[in-house]
């Protein structure tokens, strides 16, 4: 199951790979850095749905400096050490979204992180209509069977899910990881399956209609434009 992304920033290894593996077992898609390699231009919506920033220094500076001029374009939780417990309203009010005192439950962070999601991911996993229609294609999931331009197409089973996340999104771009999760409800960044899904069902829809289904390189895919 996919629940999001997350950037995970620590400067310790161990706690890096532990917290690695809890979110990824809650089903978040996560990349990591170190705390203190981070650069600001990492904390967008385009690397990632929210960052969680475990901080081991005394001073508290990266973090600090990550905060600075303006609120992150995602939602930025830190993890504070019990020594810097005393920042936390500082750094609230520098714009992170929640700050914790470490150790904490990890089961609060899981569920704190998924209530953090965007509107966008809420959109994207919420349960599709069994049948799905938009500019002459068509796909109903009970029988299912595809159309286009009144035409059955022949799809496979993970093919007809796929294209049915394009027609209920049409005209929104589309990255890999959020057709895998929409469509196959599964954890996949970076299955590169995906490209050949799309690649079969532009076969299938024909030069007319698989002209429809274009890619945006560098930032996913998209269903677009009627046929007249």
């Amino acid at each position: 199951m996919f629940e999001g992304r997350i950037l995970l920033a620590d400067d310790d290894r161990a706690m890096r790979a532990l917290l690695y593996e809890i979110l990824t077992g809650h089903g978040f898609t996560v990349s990591t850095a170190t705390e203190s390699g981070l650069k600001k231009d990492r904390l967008s919506a385009s690397e990632a749905d929210a960052a969680v920033i475990s901080v081991h220094s005394a001073d508290c500076r990266t973090a600090e400096l990550l905060l600075q001029g303006g609120k992150p374009e995602i939602p930025v939780m830190l993890l504070l050490p019990q020594h810097a417990a005393s920042e936390r309203r500082r750094f609230l009010d520098l714009g992170a979204t929640e700050v914790f005192i470490k150790p904490l439950d990890c089961g609060i962070l899981a569920r704190r992180l998924r209530a953090l999601m965007p509107d966008r991911v809420r959109e994207l996993l919420a349960p599709l209509p069994p049948y799905a229609e938009y500019g002459g294609i068509s796909v109903d999931i009970r029988s299912g069977k595809a159309f286009a331009g009144g035409n059955e197409i022949k799809l496979k089973p993970k093919e007809l899910s796929l294209l049915r996340v394009f027609l209920v999104n049409h005209d929104m771009i589309l990255r890999r990881h959020e057709l895998a999760a929409a469509a196959w409800g599964i954890n996949a960044a970076d299955d590169h399956s995906i490209n050949v899904r799309i690649y079969a069902i532009k076969r299938a829809l024909g030069s007319q209609y698989g002209s429809m289904l274009v890619t945006l390189r560098g930032k996913g895919y998209m269903l677009t434009g009627k046929i007249d």
